[in-house]
């Protein structure tokens, strides 16, 4: 390690917990205004130890996906993100055999990373709430509505091809 990038590391520890304290901030905001949605799920908690907050992540089971989260919240100049593929799935290792259940596919397939910024503020965080849940008051999938719309595909819809 170089002594800028141990110099840069060094001054970050400095608001770390700052940081922590906003991370978890935006995840209680989301789940304090989105929990009531039918078929979302958060990241657990558990009480034996203590998150980084890090991400703010769903996990989706009803008639609104992934796609049509990231496609809406695209839509409106915010960026998300699908889960990262596992490596069993990523083209170099899903010749070989991996252990496993399927459940880190199930969760790439069904999550979404929401944006989770530090300089996000309380009006961001509406916004995308407010996109969000109007996937749940229209009823219709974004992705279905606008699937002959966009071509050729954005990036976050190769993305979730298997």
């Amino acid at each position: 390690m170089s002594n800028i990038v141990a110099g840069i590391g060094r001054g970050q520890l400095k608001v770390l917990d700052q940081r922590i304290a906003k991370k978890k901030y935006i995840f209680e905001y989301y789940k304090q205004s989105l929990s009531d949605l039918d078929g979302i799920r958060f990241m657990p908690i558990n009480d034996w130890n203590e998150p980084n907050y890090w991400l703010s992540c769903i996990t989706l089971d009803g008639n609104i996906k992934p796609l049509d989260i990231i496609l809406a919240l695209e839509d409106e100049n915010i960026e998300s993100r699908p889960i990262w593929k596992p490596m069993h799935m990523q083209p170099f290792y899903e010749q070989y055999q991996f252990i496993g259940e399927g459940i880190s596919r199930q969760i790439f397939e069904n999550g979404v990373c929401l944006p989770s910024d530090t300089k996000m503020s309380d009006e961001d965080l509406k916004r995308i709430i407010k996109v969000i849940r109007g996937l749940w008051v229209s009823g219709v999938p974004l992705s279905l509505q606008q699937a002959s719309q966009r071509i050729p595909q954005s990036n976050h819809e190769k993305r979730f091809e298997t």
